[in-house]
């Protein structure tokens, strides 16, 4: 396989505003042929490094987004620690959707803060310290609050106990800042803000070049099931009655977006174990194992056992790399395709991360958003052209692409103000 990062896999941070990296950063890492994973960060490589030898890129981001939080600092990696050390991982403290995309429209609290776990009346859910400690040791003390029950298609998964797969969706700092704070004025974190951006037409939505996003799928680790081959985490969910639960859950998958290209740069990894150990799910029963990947190249072999021994001793030895996406199409003009068994299981065979991703719009109030799959309920795939799908899909109406960002269709409205007078008969 090329390699044109370097022989001895390294990973590269810069950090701003904060001065954190030192000659003392730790290093993991001891494969024969020299490989070590070092504290470095992948966005500040060209694009034409990423392009050359894009399953290194990957690697490079999956140690840089695993990488030990920083205490104090949200979303910074510890140059004075190692990944697989236990506690937070840089991607772990990202921001949830939950936090950003909050109830009514209102604007986001401050990065800093952390209140990703909803606030009910009638049922607290987030877990007191006697419930944490009832569930036993973890590798990451962070409570994930598991917004998402299905995926794209609106299905689900489940593990062998018949326990659904969640999901949880972050974002880094400059994420953040886009949505929270965008220069334009127009806040982008609620509809109206939205629809002000797609009334504007010399807006255009377009993150800075240091964005990442993540999507992670998790599996219910009950008491007694072996986590030694799992990262694990808590995580507090709601069931199908609204309540909520706080469990040990394992990692199952993990996408990693970052917009070091202009189409964003597309990768994702799975726990080696995911085929025996998830399972399709109909009427609140386990099925068939879903598999493994179908679009998983073998000549992804030697970079991937490249990393995993690296990574010996630590959870992270047991994630594998199942390919990258930086195109729509080849050299053929024929459609690159790339999905996790755990996010897009029942259609991974025309599962083209790009492809989806473009049709994130805004529209009208009727229709705000473009539909993920066409007609044949299929997904789209290949080179698409965003404003004929839309004139398909709502014909005469307007469209605007959101740069390839999903999360954005969790804004919620802000609740207009009603008239003085009416507010004073209440």
């Amino acid at each position: 396989m090329k390699r044109t990062w370097a022989s001895v896999a390294t990973i590269a941070i810069t950090i701003a505003p904060l001065c954190l990296i030192s000659p003392q950063t730790a290093v993991r890492g001891k494969a024969s042929d020299g490989v070590s994973v070092k504290l470095v960060d992948p966005r500040t490589e060209s694009r034409a490094q990423l392009l050359a030898d894009p399953a290194t890129a990957a690697w490079q981001y999956f140690a840089f987004v695993n990488w030990p939080e920083l205490a104090g600092h949200r979303g910074v990696p510890d140059p004075h620690r190692a990944i697989g050390d236990p506690g937070p991982t840089v991607w772990e403290s990202y921001k949830n959707i939950s936090e950003v995309f909050v109830k009514d429209g209102a604007r986001p609290v401050r990065w800093e803060v952390d209140d990703e776990i909803p606030t009910t009346p009638l049922q607290p859910a987030k877990p007191t310290a006697a419930q944490l400690s009832a569930l036993g040791p973890v590798d990451s003390p962070w409570v994930h609050y598991l917004a998402e029950q299905v995926m794209i298609d609106g299905q689900n998964i489940c593990d062998d106990q018949s326990e659904i797969v969640e999901y949880d969706v972050r974002g880094d700092r400059p994420w953040f800042d886009y949505v929270a704070n965008n220069p334009s004025g127009y806040a982008l974190y609620n509809m109206q803000g939205q629809q002000a951006a797609l009334a504007d037409p010399n807006f255009i939505f377009d993150f800075p070049r240091d964005a990442i996003e993540i999507k992670a799928s998790w599996r219910v680790m009950e008491p007694g099931q072996d986590r030694s081959r799992y990262w694990t985490a808590i995580g507090v969910y709601q069931d199908n009655q609204g309540k909520f639960h706080q469990k040990v859950i394992g990692l199952t998958g993990l996408h990693i977006i970052s917009k070091a290209l202009p189409k964003w740069f597309w990768m994702t990894f799975e726990q080696v174990d995911n085929a025996t150990t998830t399972y399709k799910y109909f009427l609140q029963q386990k099925g068939a194992p879903v598999g493994t990947n179908p679009n998983y190249n073998s000549s992804l072999n030697p970079v991937n056992q490249e990393w995993q021994e690296a990574l010996s001793g630590t959870k992270w030895q047991y994630y594998a790399l199942m390919g990258t996406q930086t195109a729509m199409t080849d050299a053929a003009n024929q459609p690159t395709l790339l999905g996790n068994t755990q996010m897009e299981t029942y259609f991974q065979q025309d599962s083209s991360c790009m492809s989806c991703h473009l049709l994130t719009s805004i529209g009208p109030a009727k229709n705000p958003r473009l539909q993920v799959f066409g007609n044949n309920l299929n997904p789209y795939v290949g080179a698409i052209d965003f404003n004929a799908v839309a004139n398909q899909q709502y014909p005469g109406q307007t469209f605007k692409e959101m740069d390839y960002t999903w999360s954005f269709r969790n804004a919620q409205y802000k609740p207009a103000l009603q008239p003085a007078a009416k507010r004073k008969k209440k």
